[in-house]
């Protein structure tokens, strides 16, 4: 803690002088423990381990671009093409664009001085468009991610703009955009963003251009819009909502309008004042209501407008309103509340890709980062060892020399992380999985082949209990990455009491007597076999076998009963149903990852 900056000390716990006059020889440490690597729904394995990174970069820069609708390529876009479509929304007040800073956190001083210095007066900043003086003097939040746009010049209805007076103003938008305009249809509020580079010549599509945040699920250039890059939405689910349809509404057939404080009271009466036009009553149980009639009270009625208090007001259905709570509320009591009445379900934008459309229009050999990210890590690591070997793309396009220098640079530091995780047997576990849905083994052994790759000497690595849940097997290969973290020049010390541990290790401390307040001494210390030949030793008189816990003369017999569980899908299982027996010490074995 002393090595630390004073700014960094302030982050951390005081603690306590340690007892000991001096340790000498201690090298920077890491711990690696047995627990979920991750609580964050946003983190999967190729976020973790840094390959979706790499990914990135690779369709980035090499990738290419098709059009979301038709499929087909897509071309660079000419200032003549840009210049008939802008003459084709002629007609309306349009208001012309110069993208400046695109969703990036930051005061953004020095870019708006530069505006002024160009000598525009105007610019649209989050969405808004104000005299460029008075957003250079306002106040802006630098922790908060800024989009501002130079306002180059303003058709109305009644302009008849020449083609060379459009040609130069997209042309000065363009010198200022870096190559992108935004053309703002005020009256609808629809924007047309042109790029230099990429658009569809058949479907007028635009795509921006691609870069590595355009492929991350974690940035708002690449997340899905319906699901904001998490793959699954929560949706609520009517039954939950409504769980006893015997009830009335009056009665509290709406489960969360009882459970959650809030303005409830005037929901119901608003929603008595739609039971007289459509017919329905808040006294009758809900099971009663036609369906026609439910259909209206869940989603809503937007045609007609009610009045409740002297005020209009449309009624926008028991779901959409708890929707609209779940998305506003600031408490996470609230939040949490609602999550109760919801299930997951696959986003039905991105169909779990967490990716927004124009990201997964960019390909190489045919396919999208989605369906790399998708493969089991073996058979990924089979394409990358044989990208190269077809100077192709696809059918009709061979990889230009600078796509083949980012392709080998890339390919070379995928291989060796996945030649990391397959030698710790990940090799069945793909890039999109959840961090979060990783067994403890599973998740230890893949911070083990990070620190793998990351091929640091002179570290010491602690490991709490690595072998707790692991198979036989799994404990070899996690011995072989442990042996490789050592071979490359560092001390890895394992608080462990496997035998199979103990006998790889080069040097073992057994620690006792006891447990607690009877503990805290060193009984024995040396290899396995002089551990062996120790009889102070409790765990030296096991490994040698002069002590054994013998197998019982008797099992129970159980209770003859049994707990089934039926078609269990989740992670690793493949619709199993088993049979546990009951009334008995029942042991459930397998490697990490099977279904445990």
């Amino acid at each position: 803690m002393e090595s630390l900056s004073s700014y960094a000390r302030q982050f951390l716990e005081l603690q306590d002088k340690p007892d000991v006059d001096e340790i000498s020889g201690l090298s920077p440490t890491v711990a690696i423990d047995q627990k979920s690597s991750s609580h964050n729904p946003r983190s999967t394995v190729g976020t973790v381990t840094e390959v979706y990174d790499y990914l990135r970069v690779l369709f980035a820069r090499a990738g290419v671009a098709h059009c979301p609708d038709c499929g087909g390529q897509v071309i660079e876009q000419t200032l003549a093409s840009m210049v008939a479509r802008t003459q084709k929304m002629l007609g309306t007040e349009l208001v012309i664009l110069a993208p400046l800073v695109r969703s990036e956190k930051g005061e953004h001083k020095q870019v708006l001085a530069g505006a002024e210095t160009a000598g525009f007066t105007e610019a649209r900043f989050d969405g808004f468009v104000t005299d460029l003086d008075e957003l250079v003097r306002m106040r802006k939040d630098k922790k908060k991610e800024h989009t501002i746009e130079a306002v180059v010049a303003k058709f109305f209805p009644e302009d008849e703009p020449t083609a060379d007076r459009i040609k130069d103003v997209l042309k000065r938008a363009l010198e200022y955009g870096n190559g992108l305009v935004i053309i703002l249809d005020n009256q609808t509020g629809d924007e047309l963003l042109l790029s230099q580079s990429l658009a569809c010549p058949d479907c007028g599509v635009n795509l921006p251009k691609p870069e590595p945040r355009l492929f991350s699920f974690n940035s708002p250039a690449g997340a899905c819009r319906d699901c904001m890059g998490l793959g699954v939405k929560l949706v609520l689910e009517e039954d939950l909502v409504i769980p006893n349809k015997r009830l009335t509404f009056a009665e509290g057939a709406v489960k969360p309008w009882t459970r959650i404080a809030g303005n409830q009271t005037s929901y119901l009466r608003l929603l008595e004042i739609v039971g007289k036009k459509h017919g329905f009553s808040i006294n009758v149980p809900v099971d009663k209501i036609p369906n026609k009639k439910m259909e209206i009270v869940l989603r809503g009625s937007l045609d007609d407008v009610f009045k409740l208090d002297g005020v209009e007001m449309v009624f926008p259905g028991i779901l959409t309103q708890l929707e609209e709570k779940y998305r506003s509320t600031d408490s996470d009591y609230v939040r949490s509340e609602l999550e109760g009445y919801m299930r997951k379900m696959t986003c039905p934008g991105c169909h779990g890709h967490r990716l927004r459309k124009e990201s997964l229009a960019i390909k190489l050999w045919d396919k999208t980062i989605s369906d790399l990210a998708m493969m089991p890590l073996e058979d990924l690591a089979v394409f990358f060892e044989n990208i190269l070997k077809t100077k192709k793309i696809d059918a009709s396009n061979s990889l230009s020399e600078e796509q083949i220098l980012v392709v080998g640079r890339v390919q070379k530091e995928v291989q060796q992380r996945l030649h990391n995780m397959l030698s710790v047997g990940l090799g069945y576990i793909t890039l999109d999985r959840s961090a979060m849905s990783l067994s403890g083994g599973e998740s230890q052994r893949m911070r083990l082949a990070t620190q793998l790759a990351a091929s640091l000497s002179g570290v010491i690595y602690i490991l709490d209990e690595p072998s707790i849940g692991l198979h036989p097997r799994d404990n070899g290969q996690l011995i072989e990455t442990i042996k490789a973290l050592r071979d490359a020049g560092n001390t890895v010390i394992v608080v462990e009491h496997d035998e199979a541990m103990m006998h790889a290790a080069d040097y073992i401390f057994d620690m006792g007597p006891g447990a607690g307040e009877y503990g805290g001494e060193v009984i024995a210390e040396g290899t396995a076999e002089q551990i062996k030949k120790n009889k102070d030793s409790l765990t030296g008189l096991y490994l040698s076998g002069k002590k054994v816990i013998p197998s019982p003369r008797k099992y129970r017999d159980g209770n003859k009963k049994k707990m089934t569980i039926h078609g269990a899908s989740e992670n690793n299982l493949q619709d199993v149903t088993v049979d546990i027996p009951l009334g008995k010490l029942v042991c459930v074995t397998g490697v990490s990852g099977s279904g445990k």
